[in-house]
């Protein structure tokens, strides 16, 4: 494999997508159109982290061989940003998709038990003519960590976006290479 600088980004700007579970990529990824709809303004500090649990390989062994064999379980991957615009879309995906929002006053009620919010996630990096995509059908969407009031940066609500399978699909998500726009 050659080396090729045109393929690396600076995760300059990005977007955060939902839809509908299962919801296809979009058609255009450069400019997600209905059923897609963007969540809002997001941190810059911490624009996308991805972590990983679980999935290391476990050794298996005989009296015999003590590394006889190896068992994997599958991983779970997580997507955590921050949620720093506070609206009725994402009060509830920080506080529990069984958050109600009040007729009469426009206020968000706060369940005791929070439900997660179940889309499709769709998330679109950009570095300047260079573009990066991730489409995830299925996700489960919740607070991740304390909300952060900090006189000195905008306040903020952490959500953890777990991506989860779909049926019939031995796949949890795309992602795309690098892709010039500006070509496109």
């Amino acid at each position: 494999m050659a080396l090729n600088g045109s393929l690396t980004f600076v995760p300059g700007q990005g977007h955060y997508y939902l839809a509908p579970v299962d919801t296809p990529f979009p058609e255009d990824p450069s400019a997600p159109t209905t059923p897609w709809e963007e969540v809002g303004h997001t941190t810059r500090d911490t624009p996308l982290q991805v972590s990983r649990e679980g999935g290391e390989p476990e050794v298996l062994g005989s009296w015999q061989d003590p590394a006889l064999r190896t068992r994997q379980d599958p991983p779970t991957f997580t997507l955590a940003f921050g949620l720093i615009q506070y609206d009725e879309t994402t009060l509830p995906l920080y506080y529990g998709s069984n958050s109600e929002v009040d007729p009469e006053t426009g206020y968000v009620n706060i369940p005791k038990v929070p439900s997660p919010t179940e889309s499709a996630l769709f998330v679109r990096v950009v570095d300047g003519n260079r573009e990066h995509y991730r489409h995830y059908p299925r996700v489960s969407i919740l607070a991740a960590d304390s909300e952060e009031f900090d006189v000195e940066q905008l306040a903020s609500m952490p959500v953890a976006a777990t991506i989860l399978g779909t049926s019939g699909s031995d796949f949890a998500g795309t992602l795309s290479p690098v892709v010039d726009t500006s070509t496109s």
